[in-house]
């Protein structure tokens, strides 16, 4: 075990004009810290700036330090900060972020995220708590620095089984290896059936998936409101049936199911998630109805085009897609991507059906979506709802406008009305 972490001095090139509350700092705004004088991961702690602000470099990283909450700052004043005083920076730290975030969640804080990465002061580090597990999840060489360190103070602050699932494409894209395992494994007991399935609730509905099988840390959980809003207009809406595209294990489809829905098609690559959702439509249905499910397997556009040439519509029409652009420089396509699937989603829209639109994608802005939308949506007759945003647990920076990642938008198609056409002849009688 290592006796002590060195905490560096950074310094800012000479030159760059720093803002306080910026949420990182980038490789060409500082000095380098030597090779040798990083870890393992080739991280270091520091003390960034004039301010000294306790934070994380990365030698490897375009964003190459990330801050720590500004009260670690005592704990950084020295040269170096023993494992134990780390750890109670980081035992202090989920301790006051878990009161922060049940109070604001109140009865429905069953289910939440405990840590939201650099928006609370833990970089590359994801934490959701579940009703029967919490889950863990590195995304970058900063988290992997950081876990020895996180998963102590952790396992001090919750008795809870934990899960790691560190996986995904930005690991595959930085070259890190996956990791799904038990930290602290469950109890089982003779009636556990499924003791690989976790059972939780959030946003009024029940939910199951599968830590080992599952996508990002188990559950969307940022759609909290969003579900709840859906649930709303369905019932007032009076749908009966629903497309769910990019359904995973159905949380979208359960509001709609606890709103009386009775027939659901879901569109997934995710076969296992699938066989998932059934059960979890049936769990959530509301006057314990039998719900008929079908459940589609394979490429989103290419069923999505298969459903339009045979002319089917539906009640309700969800499109919740991972996100299309992972930088800047693909924003074009993701923009093509979003019209496309606007496009073909609006087509299956009945008369009076409600279209919900999401975006993950951190590069396209509230704004920019609703313009490419909008302006993609089937001929007819469109009235715009409103639109919703990330759960409150998902922490927002206020000097970070990308952290306000999540865009939903809700539209109702009111009419069948004819296109008008500017060249169209006019009516017998001429103008009166």
């Amino acid at each position: 075990m290592t006796d002590s972490f060195a905490i560096h001095s950074l310094n800012i090139k000479a030159g760059q004009k720093i803002f306080h509350r910026q949420s990182c700092l980038y490789s060409n705004q500082i000095d380098q810290i030597p090779l040798n004088q990083t870890d393992g991961d080739r991280c270091a702690f520091v003390r960034a700036g004039p301010e000294r602000l306790p934070a994380v470099f990365c030698r490897d990283q375009l964003m190459a330090v990330r801050f720590f909450p500004a009260s670690w700052a005592s704990g950084f004043e020295a040269d170096k900060i023993s494992p134990e005083n780390l750890e109670e920076l980081i035992f202090g730290t989920l301790n006051n972020l878990s009161v922060r975030k049940t109070a604001l969640l109140g009865t429905d804080s069953a289910t939440f995220r405990w840590v939201h990465g650099d928006a609370d002061g833990l970089p590359g580090i994801v934490i959701d708590q579940y009703s029967t597990v919490v889950v863990i999840q590195s995304g970058s060489q900063f988290g992997d620095f950081l876990l020895p360190s996180v998963l102590k103070a952790l396992l001090r602050a919750t008795e809870k089984p934990v899960f790691e699932r560190s996986s995904g494409q930005i690991r595959s894209l930085e070259k890190l290896p996956e990791r799904t395992r038990w930290i602290r494994e469950p109890q089982k007991s003779a009636q556990d059936k499924s003791p690989d399935v976790v059972q939780t609730s959030f946003a009024g509905l029940n939910l199951s998936f599968r830590p080992q099988k599952c996508q990002k840390t188990g559950l969307f959980i940022d759609q909290r409101e969003n579900l709840r809003i859906f649930k709303n207009l369905a019932e007032q809406a009076k749908a009966g049936t629903m497309l769910d595209l990019c359904s995973y294990v159905g949380a979208w489809s359960c509001a709609g199911a606890s709103a009386g829905l009775n027939s659901f098609t879901l569109v997934d690559q995710d076969k296992d998630a699938l066989d998932m959702s059934a059960v979890n439509i049936s769990l959530n249905s509301a006057q314990n109805k039998d719900p008929h499910v079908t459940r589609l397997h394979g490429d989103l556009f290419e069923i999505l085009s298969g459903l339009v040439k045979e002319n089917k519509t539906f009640d309700a029409v969800v499109a919740d897609p991972p996100a299309f652009t992972k930088s800047a420089k693909h924003i074009p396509e993701a923009r093509r991507a979003y019209q496309r699937l606007t496009r073909l989603a609006s087509k299956l829209t009945g008369k009076d059906g409600l279209y919900v639109a999401c975006s993950c994608s951190r590069h396209i802005g509230e704004e920019e979506f609703y313009e490419i939308v909008s302006a993609s949506l089937e001929e007819d007759d469109w009235i715009y709802l409103g639109r919703g945003r990330q759960s409150s647990d998902h922490t927002v920076l206020s000097a970070d406008k990308q952290s306000l990642y999540l865009k939903v938008l809700y539209f109702q198609r009111r009419s069948s009305m004819p296109a008008v056409r500017p060249n169209a002849r006019k009516s017998r009688g001429g103008d009166r």
